[in-house]
């Protein structure tokens, strides 16, 4: 799986994510706004407006999730066996089909699930909890498989072929801090667990936990790869151009006419 497509694409879900934020908080205050002025019409249509986005965004935190467990798997493949590369990696079509089907395949998920919830369906609101722990499992084993590469590229670190590229640091360093967030996060659900919290609602925690915390993982580790960057953009900072920046706003320039200067021999 090539590196630039996947890295793009969590550019582009960033930026989504935070104008799903901002919509979020919008509907949030419009539901205690008309709830108090008892418009409940509307007030029902926030809520609803706030979950759906919530419901969007752990979408998106599966998917980033899934994609990184993908790439490293392939980092290890290639790493250890680099005479399946060609096998391995996919083309960048095949890259773009395979977000669309996760998404396709979590979006479908977590529908059939709101409609079980609300049927009340015990079973398959376990076998969603089961899901969910199988999924963050597969997720740390994974990122795991990061420690021996970095074990042997410091072993080699005299070998250019041991040396990672930006974007693959980019990738391991989001790997790193997501395992770092997991392993924090398990005894915490343990402790809610022990307390008698139901297990739903520890899985509805631990999402609520990845929504906030993911858009932040992605761009700590950008910043990390790129300090020198950040250290030249903080020198030279401004607002506007940075909002410009963060929402990929293009702005446009007007070509100045003016006369053509010709110089002459003496």
């Amino acid at each position: 799986m090539p590196v630039f497509p996947i890295t793009n694409h969590f550019y582009e879900m960033i930026k989504r994510t935070y104008i799903l934020f901002g919509w979020f908080f919008l509907c949030f205050y419009l539901f205690n706004l008309f709830a108090d002025i008892d418009y409940a019409l509307l007030s029902l249509l926030s809520i609803i407006s706030s979950f759906l986005i919530l419901m969007i965004l752990h979408i998106f935190t599966q998917v980033f999730h899934l994609l990184t467990s993908i790439m490293a798997i392939q980092k290890f493949l290639i790493f250890f066996f680099p005479e399946i590369e060609s096998v391995v990696i996919l083309r960048p079509n095949c890259t773009n089909y395979l977000i669309k089907f996760a998404y396709t395949i979590f979006g479908i998920k977590e529908t059939v699930f709101i409609f079980t919830y609300l049927s009340r369906s015990y079973d398959f609101r376990n076998v969603y909890i089961i899901v969910f722990w199988t999924l963050n499992l597969f997720l740390i084993a994974c990122s795991v498989l990061y420690i021996p590469i970095m074990i042997s590229i410091k072993k080699f670190s005299h070998l250019p072929m041991a040396r990672i590229n930006q974007p693959q640091k980019y990738i391991f360093w989001q790997t790193m801090i997501i395992l770092l967030f997991k392993i924090v996060s398990l005894p915490s659900a343990y402790t809610c667990w022990f307390y008698g919290l139901p297990p739903i609602w520890i899985v509805f925690f631990l999402i609520t936990a990845d929504i906030i915390i993911t858009p932040l993982m992605i761009q700590t580790s950008y910043l990390y790869c790129n300090r020198r960057n950040v250290d030249a953009m903080f020198s030279s900072f401004k607002m506007g151009k940075f909002l410009r920046v963060i929402f990929d706003v293009k702005k446009e320039r007007k070509a100045k006419v003016g006369p053509l200067r010709t110089g002459t021999l003496a």
